[in-house]
């Protein structure tokens, strides 16, 4: 699916990176050995609601290396869904952008749909939901398998997409900042 980038959600509030966001990420690189603890799982609950996600709604920017200026924008849950859009732009020009939704399911699952710039849409399922953290996965994708959102404070965010790639192991983390929507 390409690169996607980790609404940190929180690409997310807005984050919900370019929610990803398939993130329009940097290139993607082997993690470190050891920095990252591996994904904690809680079954899937119907009793999660979409609204526990809120904290990512809002506007985020990241700046990149290579001068890629990448913008998330999430609006707010209702009627069982949270859309976000995000935009990569790199000199000027826009050089990557994706649609994405988080939707309540009728068995209460939420899911990430997101449908990156020239590429198929892919879906990952809510496994995790923790105050400020949200894991999305999906084992049978290409990469990434896994899009995560921290909130690290109200106005900043990582969103982190990580998974296998053939043999090797692979993350990539987006900071993000909250900016004002216009």
């Amino acid at each position: 699916m390409g690169r996607m980038h980790t609404v940190l959600i929180g690409s997310f509030g807005a984050l919900l990176c370019e929610l990803t966001i398939a993130l329009n990420a940097p290139a993607r690189s082997p993690s470190p050995a050891g920095t990252h603890a591996p994904t904690e799982r809680h079954a899937p609950s119907s009793a999660w609601a979409l609204d526990s996600l809120a904290w990512i709604a809002g506007c985020w920017e990241g700046r990149f290396a290579g001068g890629r200026v990448v913008s998330e924008q999430w609006m707010k849950p209702l009627g069982g869904m949270m859309l976000g859009m995000s935009r990569t732009v790199k000199d000027g020009n826009v050089v990557e952008f994706e649609a994405i939704r988080l939707e309540q399911s009728e068995d209460g699952s939420i899911r990430y749909v997101a449908r990156p710039s020239s590429q198929p849409e892919a879906t990952f399922t809510l496994v995790t939901l923790d105050p400020g953290r949200i894991v999305f996965e999906n084992p049978s994708h290409d990469y990434p398998q896994r899009i995560i959102y921290t909130l690290i404070t109200a106005d900043s965010l990582v969103a982190r997409i990580e998974g296998q790639s053939g043999a090797k192991t692979l993350g990539s983390e987006f900071r993000y900042r909250r900016i004002s929507c216009q």
